[in-house]
């Protein structure tokens, strides 16, 4: 077994570095949970295979809801699962 000799104040700027970065990892999850409830237009246009225009389309008519956050569209997941669930055509 090996062993390496750092210093104490080298092994505590490790040891707070390591502690940022767990911390910076979990705000990021945080994020990410709040935004898998929210789909941005252009994800959205390409999860899809549509234009930006089609969904605009889709907003104008009211066959998708949205929200606009300054000049950000943002879709929630659960509606248009459920336009995608209710416009499935059963196979023969």
């Amino acid at each position: 077994m090996e062993y390496v000799a750092i210093e104490k104040a080298e092994y505590e700027q490790l040891l707070n570095s390591v502690k940022k970065t767990v911390t910076d990892i979990r705000t990021i999850a945080e994020e990410c949970s709040i935004n898998s409830e929210w789909i941005e237009n252009g994800e959205l246009a390409e999860m899809l295979g549509l234009s930006k225009r089609q969904l605009q389309g889709y907003r104008e008519r009211g066959v998708l809801g949205f929200s606009t956050i300054g000049r950000k569209i943002y879709y929630r997941r659960d509606e248009v699962e459920r336009l995608i669930k209710n416009n499935t055509i059963k196979s023969k």
